[in-house]
């Protein structure tokens, strides 16, 4: 795996590249002097999260036949302030999955991806309480 990162246009503002030429664009919090033009590293933490545990439960509901009209995720997340490094303390993934869904399939894959396929969680949980919850519009 190989990227490159590139300060582009002053300040923080930061471009990443893949081997695959694909963009990911970065910038500060505007109380260090950022235009906040794009996602903060911390944030963009988050939505690596998001990504890495939505694309396992597709991954697994598909599999399992299951018809997904709508997933979603939002997340809440609350960082240590009192200390150095500024971790997240806690992290909740709020699920919303929407189509003809298997209540206990859907449990059954935020369970594997926890426990065995996402590797963002298993970083992530050394220093934060990370919590999925789920809800399922028919």
């Amino acid at each position: 795996m190989k990227l490159t990162l590139k300060r582009e246009g002053g300040n923080f503002s930061l471009i990443a590249t893949n081997a695959a030429g694909h963009l990911v664009f970065l910038d500060a919090i505007q109380r260090i002097g950022s235009k906040e033009s794009a996602f903060s590293s911390m944030e963009l933490l988050l939505d690596c999260l998001a990504g890495c545990s939505t694309m396992d439960i597709l991954n697994i509901l598909y599999k399992q036949k299951q018809h997904i009209e709508i997933f979603e995720i939002d997340i809440d997340a609350d960082r240590y302030m009192d200390r150095k490094p500024f971790v997240f303390r806690q992290i909740t993934l709020n699920i919303l999955v929407k189509g003809k869904i298997s209540e206990s399939k859907l449990s059954r894959s935020i369970s594997l991806t926890r426990d065995n396929y996402c590797l963002v969680y298993h970083i992530l949980k050394h220093t934060s309480t990370i919590t999925y919850r789920y809800e399922i519009e028919k």
